[in-house]
């Protein structure tokens, strides 16, 4: 990924100083649009680079930051260049600290357990090491610890996978609903399914099979 930035006016620069400011700048800004997508609240990102450039580098246009695989922050290997100088690239490494308000779990919980909003809580904390930690409850709440959790742990999304609601072979409420009535009838479920997965259901009285969305624990609804 490659980020023009610009930090200022930019002469012809002496010493390569005003150069480090805008690739600092590439990373806070790839690591906030991070935390944005994940919905962190308030984060803070301190960027620290590993090594500097020589000092007669100069460059008078907004220089290129590639942050290449930019998925860890404890070490980000990037290359700057500087467009109007064929040639001018520069290796740095930046290691960026993360602070963030995020969620975490209110309770020990056990694996498999479908999570509510009972189970998450939100907690200001250092998540350099949880890149992937989330923030929004709504993205949380429904899905299953894949193991124990202890109270206070914080909910990455690599510990969550989608709750199992409807189990194969299991029975289920087929309710169908239209123009503000509905009619339900029993089934069983031929495929195990998550909130919103389409699954095969038959239908117990009838004894056909048809395609049905899930929409809660043992409930579906005909997606035909």
């Amino acid at each position: 990924m490659k980020l023009l930035v610009w930090f200022g006016a930019l002469p012809a620069l002496a010493v390569a100083a005003p150069v480090l400011p805008q690739v600092e700048q590439a990373v806070r800004a790839h690591w906030l649009a991070h935390a944005e997508d994940l919905g962190w609240k308030a984060p803070e990102v301190s960027v620290k680079l590993g090594s500097r450039a020589p000092a007669n580098l100069q460059c008078a246009s907004p220089v290129a930051v590639d942050l290449g695989d930019a998925r860890h922050p404890t070490r980000m290997p990037l290359k700057v260049s500087c467009p109007d100088t064929p040639g001018w690239t520069h290796g740095f490494v930046a290691r960026v600290t993360l602070e963030a308000e995020v969620l975490v779990s209110a309770g020990a919980i056990a694996a498999g357990k479908a999570l509510t909003a009972a189970d998450v809580r939100p907690e200001r904390r250092d998540v350099t090491q949880m890149a992937d930690a989330l923030g929004i409850a709504d993205e949380a709440v429904g899905q299953s610890s894949r193991r124990a959790l202890r109270e206070g742990q914080v909910l990455q999304a690599r510990l969550l996978n989608k709750a199992v609601l409807v189990k194969r072979g299991a029975a289920v409420r087929i309710v169908a609903r239209q123009g503000g009535v509905s009619v339900e009838n029993a089934g069983e479920s031929l495929q195990a399914g998550s909130l919103g997965e389409l699954v095969r259901v038959r239908n117990t009285a009838s004894g056909k099979t048809l395609s049905a969305r899930v929409v809660d624990e043992g409930v579906v609804e005909p997606a035909e």
